[in-house]
């Protein structure tokens, strides 16, 4: 079973936190609002912590959660299975954008039809304080409770491993990372530019490989819906 979009849920839960138990914000007000497409409280939601970032508080929340929904599905049993097992992988047919077309507008600032998280590491756009926060607030999850697998994907840029000291501070943060309790950990190398001229010109770029969830795939293969969403992900907007 895949929790996709856990990282929106942390910061949906932690806003509702905020706004409705710490501000006295009615809970179905701030819900109308969101829907109504708000832009003052959209705005205020995004300026909210948001999971990815190290902030304790948020991924204390997201833990939470993980412990939550394990403890749920090991009580679930099927005929073929004695019970059921939690993973966060984006879905091989790319679910956290199928899902979030569906949904409406959420409480950790998404607009109706936007994608949803495609990585562990944090939602798309809200992740800003680099890769080592990222790892940080991903091994506050309890790794062994996601036995199906995860996607945590990080965004690096060329230049990182240009060198034999800047591919050594990579290692460093591969290590870290697994010290810490982690359980998977992946890296997209390319730029936005560069995936851009691809869309443009994809025959000179066949054979440019990319992280796209749980899978690598040729960025020229794979569809223009797709494509943008990765290039929005890469340039850390939404």
């Amino acid at each position: 079973w895949a929790g996709i979009g856990l990282p929106n849920a942390a910061n949906m839960v932690h806003a509702a936190m905020r706004l409705a138990l710490e501000a006295n914000e009615p809970l179905d007000e701030l819900f109308e609002r969101i829907d109504a497409d708000d832009s003052e409280l959209r705005s205020r939601l995004k300026s909210l912590p948001a999971f990815g970032n190290d902030c304790a508080k948020v991924d204390q929340i997201g833990a939470r959660l993980v412990s939550l929904m394990a403890e749920a599905l090991e009580r679930c049993a099927t005929p073929l299975r004695t019970s059921l097992t939690l993973g966060h992988l984006a879905g091989g047919e790319n679910m956290h954008i199928a899902y979030g077309f569906r949904m409406g507008a959420t409480l950790d600032g998404r607009s109706a039809g936007q994608t949803l998280a495609d990585s562990l590491t944090g939602s798309q756009g809200t992740a800003i304080s680099g890769p080592t926060a990222q790892i940080r607030s991903t091994c506050r999850l309890d790794h062994s409770l996601l036995i199906g697998g995860n996607v945590s994907t990080l965004q690096l840029s060329p230049a990182e491993f240009s060198t034999p000291d800047a591919r050594a501070k990579v290692v460093a943060l591969i290590q870290a990372f697994v010290a810490m309790g982690g359980s998977q950990l992946q890296f997209n190398v390319s730029d936005a530019q560069t995936l851009r001229e691809a869309q443009k010109d994809p025959e000179t770029y066949r054979g440019l490989f990319i992280r796209v969830a749980g899978y690598s795939a040729d960025f020229t293969g794979i569809g223009k819906t797709l494509q943008d969403e990765i290039i929005a992900r890469t340039e850390g907007v939404v």
